[in-house]
């Protein structure tokens, strides 16, 4: 649950708690010593295994996904300048790969460029003009 909750800025499965019921659940949860004094102000609805077995991909193949969270608050701002150029140096420079080592969750993930590519496009749409990049080797 925490896993699915913490890719999602918005998320269908988790609803937040109006502040004096997340209060109330605070001081009788037997979670305290979790953190935030026990405060969690959201619950989850009954489809919450539904959404993170979605995440999951099909017959649990995971993938690469691009966490909403990041392409809605940080990432966004810098698609021409910085991201983009990015996700094309590595299909550019690195166009055999066969997988992505990410920093959470299961690792290796069997990934192509394309696949790579696919999953900043998923969270960022397409990418703007002028922002082709340039081989990672001219940086090195």
């Amino acid at each position: 649950r925490m896993a699915a909750f913490a890719l999602f800025f918005q998320w269908s499965a988790v609803v937040a708690e109006d502040v004096p019921k997340a209060i109330a659940d605070a001081w009788a949860s037997d979670a305290k010593d979790l953190g935030w004094g026990g405060l969690l102000p959201w619950h989850f609805k009954d489809n919450w295994m539904k959404s993170f077995e979605s995440l999951r991909g099909p017959f649990n193949t995971g993938g690469l996904v691009l966490a909403p969270i990041l392409s809605e608050l940080i990432l966004n701002r810098y698609l021409t300048s910085d991201v983009w150029p990015f996700v094309e140096d590595i299909c550019n420079s690195w166009g055999d790969m066969e997988q992505v080592v990410p920093a959470h969750f299961e690792a290796p993930v069997r990934a192509s460029a394309q696949d790579w590519r696919d999953a900043f496009r998923r969270g960022l749409g397409e990418p703007p003009p002028g922002s082709s990049g340039n081989p990672l080797n001219n940086l090195f």
